[in-house]
């Protein structure tokens, strides 16, 4: 940080280090307390991404492999019941 009268490079006090001192003006300054977030870094945030975003693929691939290989019992099922309904109908129709 720089001191804003003279421009030269201000140093932490040793005594409080709340404060910054210019040894050409001879001057303090308070530090400014810092801000606290729970907003993490970019770097972080973009880790935590990157990871989130891989375990939903892997878990939204695991479940396409498990839809598709179990696939084929319900349309063998809806099947036959379509050929049963089939032949119902047409049992009424020209058998009665």
């Amino acid at each position: 940080m720089k001191c804003p009268t003279c421009g030269n490079e201000l140093k932490r006090s040793e005594k409080n280090p709340e404060y910054l001192l210019c040894l050409t003006c001879r001057k303090k300054y308070k530090v400014a307390p810092k801000k606290y977030s729970n907003i993490p870094e970019a770097e972080v945030r973009e880790k935590r991404e990157r990871k989130v975003k891989k375990g939903y693929k892997e878990m939204v691939d695991a479940g396409y492999e498990e839809e598709k290989s179990g696939s084929i019992i319900p349309l063998v099922i809806l099947g036959i019941l379509i050929v049963l309904v089939a032949a119902f109908i047409i049992y009424l129709y020209f058998f009665k």
